[in-house]
């Protein structure tokens, strides 16, 4: 009997492992009857895979390598993906972006391959509909702020520039560096 209840008890572990996948909701555009919020479509003009060539003087970078801008988890966030792709240390710079209903704004998470920001959440703000900026308030050591922010606007259909530059506490900007883009065809 101790045989057979342990048996059983096998059995139904694994039948109930083998269906918890049926479970699974089959469409995630409708979760919890709601689809992805169409303030992420504003992105749709930037989607694609781009030649990128870095010129960033104030770090001494230069480089190329890709930039993939991709509408992802079935349309519910934005990705932005920068990568190194020629000789010296490797380099990544990527952007997830999502709309915040309750707040009512683009919420930006910054990962590169560098010290991390303090806090890697920004905001995104649109400039019209062919450009849009990322920003990040960064404390300090004397413990005043700055403003960094990454600029991206479509020159044309497939030419994209990310501007970068900070604003001091006092309003001085300073230009980082420009990526420019070229979409692939």
């Amino acid at each position: 009997m101790k045989h057979f209840l342990g048996r059983a008890a096998v059995l139904l572990a694994m039948a109930t492992a083998s269906a918890s996948p049926c479970l699974a909701q089959a469409n995630s555009r409708n979760v919890a009857g709601a689809a992805p919020p169409n303030e992420i479509a504003r992105f749709a003009p930037f989607l694609g895979r781009y030649d990128a060539a870095v010129d960033w003087p104030t770090r001494n970078l230069k480089w190329e390598g890709t930039l993939e801008l991709t509408s992802e988890i079935k349309g519910w966030y934005i990705e932005s993906n920068l990568i190194k792709e020629t000789a010296g240390p490797h380099r990544q710079w990527r952007l997830l972006i999502a709309w915040d209903g309750r707040e009512k704004k683009y919420r930006v998470w910054r990962f590169e391959t560098h010290t991390p920001f303090p806090s890697p959440e920004g905001v995104v703000k649109f400039d019209g509909d062919n450009e849009w900026h990322a920003e990040w308030q960064l404390p300090q050591v004397s413990g005043k702020t700055v403003t960094h922010f990454s600029r991206f606007r479509l020159k044309s259909r497939d030419e994209l520039d990310i501007v970068t530059d900070t604003l001091d506490a006092e309003g001085k900007r300073e230009n980082l560096g420009v990526v420019t883009c070229k979409r692939r065809k």
